[in-house]
């Protein structure tokens, strides 16, 4: 949460002027300045940081690495010198499984053409559909992957980059793409606009031609506060009302519910 961060990052700024001039953060603290998504939903146990030229650091809490890392990765965040959206992403996948590193890939594709299109909103759900700005985004991905030739891990993000879908709203959506996809369930739309109604909605994960939608519930979908939970609660059950009075069958799912579980209820409604 947010008190995660704000101790997280006031530990990095400190860390920081330890370390001296030249130094950035990277991997999980890059994340946490980003606030990108991370494959763990633990905040990070160390600081992570790094400063070219050094010999490699590790203690209680921090890390340092002294490895080279082209300027062009890195960035300013709020005073913070921090690894970039693409470098970021990459680190934080490498040696992941496939279900984990989508979750830092899609989330930066995402980010990368919110920035080149000036898109928010509903606007972004159509945009991350497009395929020059898809393609874009995979080939800034595919540059800093390409900066990390030799690095421990880097084979599972090479692996990961052709399935990377800036549709994705969110790490447990990636997360599922990922089982479904090492599942072997393919025939899913993500980030689909489904018209009922008279109105359009997204769906997190669409078959057409089985008339099925999945979705991955997160409570931080339904708001901030309990008015609006209930408000979004509300919504989402007309808005299922709608579908489901046009043929369309619903599979949800939480954060609590087991890969095999998830995996299989989606597979039976494909069936």
């Amino acid at each position: 949460g947010e008190q995660w961060r704000s101790e997280h990052l006031a530990g990095v700024r400190s860390a920081l002027r330890a370390v001296g001039a030249g130094a950035f953060t990277t991997h999980d603290s890059a994340g946490m300045v980003l606030r990108a998504p991370r494959p763990d939903a633990h905040p990070p146990g160390r600081i992570s940081l790094a400063r070219p030229g050094i010999q490699d650091f590790s203690g209680p809490g921090l890390v340092v690495r002294g490895s080279p890392i082209p300027s062009a990765f890195v960035v300013e965040v709020d005073g913070i010198p921090t690894t970039d959206a693409r470098r970021t992403a990459v680190d934080l996948a490498r040696g992941r499984p496939l279900a984990a590193a989508l979750i830092p890939l899609d989330a930066a594709a995402r980010r990368l053409i919110a920035g080149v299109s000036g898109t928010a909103g509903s606007e972004l759900r159509v945009a991350v559909h497009d395929a020059e700005l898809r393609a874009y985004a995979v080939q800034e991905l595919t540059y800093a992957v390409s900066a990390c030739v030799g690095w421990p891990g880097i084979a599972a993000v090479r692996r990961a980059l052709p399935f990377v879908d800036p549709a994705a709203e969110s790490p447990l959506e990636s997360r599922s793409r990922g089982w479904f996809l090492g599942a072997g369930l393919r025939a899913l739309e993500i980030g689909a606009a489904v018209r009922a109604g008279g109105r359009t909605y997204w769906a997190d994960f669409c078959s057409r031609r089985h008339r099925v939608i999945g979705e991955a519930d997160g409570w931080g979908k339904y708001g901030d506060d309990m008015d609006a939970v209930r408000r979004s609660l509300a919504e989402e059950k007309r808005r299922q009302a709608d579908l489901e009075a046009q043929g369309w069958r619903f599979v949800r799912w939480t954060s609590l519910d087991s890969r095999p579980s998830v995996v299989s209820r989606m597979g039976s409604a494909l069936r």
